[in-house]
């Protein structure tokens, strides 16, 4: 009898600290929750949290705020191992009526956190095609992208700082891409090919 309860106290206090009332759990495993919070304001924050130890890290913020002109959002949230990735996006019209023809203002990147060891990269002027984005549990990270100028796609891929390399390009479907544990894989002429993100 007292062999069965015992577990099931464990389990109960495994990462209280790790809940938050109103939060909504957006990836989860045994070692983080990643939860997204709305304020009143329709600001929506997204936190990273450690089950191990309870603490949280803010990774990014969602909404628009008229006082600076700033429109932020974020998604395709991916969570393996100790890592988290996104995809991240702001537009800046601070400039106001000042702005030069066609601008934009917009920026965009890839970034992946580490809740190990409290550490972030960027990926700057990468926006994923759709969902096209996948992570490893050391915290490489690939994604599609469609080439502005052939109208193909390209898969790219991350191991550390300041890496963005081309693993492939063509006539490739980015619905495919997928991610088994270190291999990705993903069809170009209908045919799939692999390559390991480590």
């Amino acid at each position: 009898m007292l062999v069965a309860v015992l577990p099931a106290e464990a389990a109960t206090k495994k990462d209280p600290s790790c809940k938050r009332a109103g939060s909504r759990t957006v990836a989860q495993n045994d070692f983080a929750r990643v939860y997204e919070v709305k304020s009143p304001e329709a600001e929506r924050r997204l936190y990273g949290c450690r089950r191990s130890t309870g603490k949280r890290v803010l990774l990014d913020t969602a909404g628009d705020d008229f006082t600076e002109y700033l429109i932020t959002d974020y998604e395709n949230v991916r969570l393996a191992g100790a890592h988290v990735a996104w995809a991240s996006s702001s537009v800046d019209y601070s400039c106001k009526a000042a702005c030069p023809p066609g601008y934009d203002g917009k920026s965009v990147s890839v970034r992946v956190y580490d809740l190990r060891r409290r550490a972030e990269r960027a990926i700057q002027g990468v926006e994923p095609v759709g969902r096209a984005l996948v992570l490893s549990r050391l915290g490489g990270v690939a994604w599609a992208v469609r080439d502005a100028v052939s109208g193909g796609v390209e898969i790219h891929a991350s191991l550390r700082t300041g890496d963005d390399r081309v693993i492939d390009s063509g006539n490739i479907d980015p619905k495919s891409l997928a991610i088994e544990i270190t291999i990705i894989s993903w069809t170009r002429d209908g045919v799939e090919q692999f390559a390991r993100l480590r």
